[in-house]
């Protein structure tokens, strides 16, 4: 297995519970739904039609580090498209996470099936 890295984000305290909560939904644990997300993300090169407003920075002390397991290579091709939009990681992170939690694409993916 390839090694494993980390992409990550801060988010408001309760945006981290609605992952939660939409994670256990999907029987999956926050980390590999997030990795999930930034898999899409990268493959369907989306980060240039999210919303900007997702990337609202959040201050440290008020909020959680969200994070995603991926691989190296995943990490470098997702920090390449952010760096692309001129946002970092952490800001591109964001932008899926908080875009996800209104969309719930993978929540329709699985149901319509």
């Amino acid at each position: 297995m390839a090694e494993e890295v980390q992409i990550g984000c801060y988010l408001r305290p309760h945006e981290g519970d609605m992952l939660d909560r939409y994670a256990r939904e999907l029987e999956l644990s926050r980390p590999k739904l997030c990795a999930l997300l930034i898999l899409r993300s990268v493959r369907l090169d989306q980060l240039g039609s999210l919303n900007r407003d997702y990337a609202r920075p959040e201050p440290k002390k008020k909020a959680i580090r969200i994070t995603a397991r991926v691989g190296k290579e995943l990490k470098n091709r997702f920090t390449a498209a952010a760096a692309r939009l001129g946002l970092g990681s952490d800001e591109a992170a964001a932008m899926v996470f908080r875009a996800e939690l209104e969309e719930r694409w993978l929540e329709k993916m699985i149901i319509s099936r």
